[in-house]
């Protein structure tokens, strides 16, 4: 997908890509004050810590300039995180599944953004599942935690599907061995 992105560059600016992943990082900026915000931070605090952390951090700072995807990968993540905290699982599992996509190493996030979709989430009652094990099964696979799930897999799946596609549309054939 990152090739795809990066067509652009290639057809109309060579400073496209690194374009792209300032303005990248600068969302990211955004997304963090608003998950800050959302999670009970003080907004004139909240732009402290983002500045100090990361509009200002030299290694941010190096690894965007340079031409790295990375803030591109973080934008995904973060955005998820964003429609997780206000409560947009189908949003979040979108945007997880083209995270994951975009890079592969974004699957790290999947079991911490899974736990995190609890009881307390769902406002379900903790106590009530706690005493059949029917109960703590449904406690475990609750709707949030099962929408999440399936729409980032469904998502990663069509997406790979249609880069595989576009790949076979590209060079006329399914491998490199039908040479």
């Amino acid at each position: 997908m990152l090739a795809w992105t990066l067509l652009p560059n290639i057809y109309w600016s060579m400073v496209f890509g690194k374009v792209l992943f300032i303005v990248a990082d600068i969302l990211c900026a955004f997304l963090q004050h608003h998950i800050l915000v959302l999670r009970g931070t003080d907004p004139r605090t909240a732009w402290r810590w983002v500045a100090a952390l990361w509009l200002f951090n030299p290694f941010v700072v190096t690894i965007t300039t340079r031409g790295s995807a990375e803030a591109l990968v973080a934008l995904l993540v973060l955005g998820t995180l964003a429609a997780v905290y206000n409560h947009r699982v189908g949003a979040a599992g979108v945007v997880f599944g083209l995270a994951v996509q975009f890079k592969a190493y974004a699957i790290l996030y999947a079991l911490p953004i899974y736990f995190y979709l609890n009881a307390d989430y769902t406002g379900r009652d903790r106590v009530a599942g706690q005493g059949s094990w029917v109960g703590r099964v449904r406690l475990f696979f609750n709707p949030s935690r099962l929408t999440f799930t399936f729409v980032s897999a469904g998502t990663f799946l069509a997406l790979s599907g249609l880069m595989y596609w576009m790949y076979v549309r590209m060079h006329g054939r399914e491998d490199d061995r039908s040479r």
